[in-house]
Parts: C-alpha cells; sequence; structure tokens
C-alpha cells in the first residue's frame, strides 16, 4: 500500500544523514503482491508528484512532458528498501541494515523508466535479480520506495571512479591494507571470473542472511563482512 508521509526521516546514504527536505515514502511490493494505493499529501511537492504521476499509469508523450517540468522544478532521486514493518532502521534509513555505510540510490534520469512499469518491474529494472527478491518475499520481507530531492545527498556515479572514491573515503584502513593493492585486478575481472576464483556463488551466499544486523555478520563463513575482511591476513 502506498502511503505518504509529511514529517522527515532520517535516512542513510554513505553516513547516517538527516534530510531536512519534505521527501514521499511509500509501500511498493508486500508478500502477497499487492498493487500499490496512495493517499495524497502535499501533493505539490515534486516527490508527490512524481507518485502520482507514476501511480497513474500513464506514459504517453504528456505524461513524459509532466515528468520532465516535476524534474525541472526539483531534480529527485530515491532508494527502493526492503525490510520487516517493526524492524528498527525499516522506514527510517535508506538501508534496513545499520552496519551498512553506503546504499545504492536511483537519480532523476531512472523516473522516466519508471512510468507505467509495476513495483516488481520497478524492482528489476533496479538490478534487484528475481530469485533472489522471491526469496526476500518468500520470507515476508516488504518493499518501499523513497523519494527525495536529489541534492539532499552527496551521491556518487556508480561506477568503477565513483566506488573507488567511496571504498577511499569511507573504508579508509581496508582500502589501503586490502583493497587497493588488488584493485586493478577487481576492476579488469569479469564477475563470473571472480566467483570461479572463490569457488562459490556469491548470490547463494548473500542469500543466507545476516544473523547480526549491527554488523553485518553471516552464518555463512564463505560471505566477507567488513570485521572479516580486517581479520584476514594476505
Amino acid at each position: 500500500m502506498f502511503k505518504q508521509i509529511s514529517s522527515p526521516l532520517e535516512l542513510e546514504y554513505f553516513t547516517y544523514t538527516n534530510l531536512h527536505e519534505y521527501h514521499a515514502r511509500c509501500s511498493v511490493l508486500k508478500k502477497k503482491g499487492k498493487e500499490h494505493e496512495m493517499s495524497a499529501m502535499s501533493s505539490n511537492h515534486p516527490a508527490s508528484q512524481f507518485l502520482s504521476l507514476w501511480q497513474s499509469g500513464a506514459c504517453d508523450s504528456d505524461a513524459h512532458s509532466r515528468l520532465d517540468t516535476i524534474l525541472s522544478q526539483c531534480p529527485l532521486s530515491g532508494r527502493v528498501i526492503h525490510g520487516r514493518v517493526g524492524v528498527q532502521g525499516f522506514g527510517s534509513l535508506l538501508s534496513a541494515d545499520r552496519w551498512k555505510r553506503l546504499s545504492w540510490v536511483f537519480g532523476p534520469e531512472a523516473l522516466h523508466q519508471f512510468l507505467r512499469k509495476s513495483s516488481r518491474e520497478i524492482c528489476i529494472l533496479l538490478g534487484f535479480g528475481e530469485e533472489w527478491l522471491d526469496a526476500k518475499l518468500a520470507r515476508g520481507v516488504e518493499f518501499e520506495v523513497a523519494v527525495f530531492p536529489s541534492a539532499s545527498v552527496a551521491a556518487k556515479l556508480a561506477n568503477w571512479e565513483g566506488v573507488q572514491q567511496l571504498l577511499e573515503h569511507h573504508y579508509k584502513k581496508v582500502w589501503t591494507t586490502k583493497i587497493s593493492i588488488h584493485w586493478k585486478q577487481i576492476v579488469n575481472t569479469a564477475f563470473e571470473d571472480i566467483e570461479k576464483m572463490a569457488g562459490y556463488k556469491m548470490l547463494t551466499v548473500n542469500l543466507v542472511g545476516r544473523y547480526d544486523h549491527d554488523t553485518g555478520e553471516s552464518n555463512d563463513e564463505r560471505y566477507i563482512s567488513l570485521q572479516r575482511l580486517c581479520e584476514f591476513k594476505l
């Protein structure tokens, strides 16, 4: 069910950042696959206008023109968040896992592609694998989208250069001692080849989940948490 809020939320982006600008948050996917609904509040805000436009299902030239006008008033970014209602962090941070220092977000250029797409189609478009998505839904995990002014976050482009800048700034210790010496190889190696070197499918390990939501530790010893990376001897 879509629900809009008028009070600011504390959202996480790289570090825990308080966003004082109004933003919209709404549920988009539940276990039973319920379609979205929306009750409008502060309907003049660009985030609300975008959500109303998406909810309408329009995708003609007029809809794209309206979206261009919305984004010219206020470029919008956002993130699809997943978690369980009642769990600390879900609905108040860009990631329900408090141990995460970084969160992926989409920029204003993505919003045109959302028009006429269902909640599930948007998740797939953003890179949520169907196997991963179905596994989360089967466990009762719910998905929300937060839409906010792009200027509220200091985002980096999701390319290798941007990733390097974030690692250098937010993971200084492991970048210097563990990652930087292998960086050129990482950048130039296909993901499939990295999995072959590791000897396992990383999605399988990721789907095991985390038993500690404060540290991000997993029951699967193959999962490389920040703590395990720090303890690893080269």
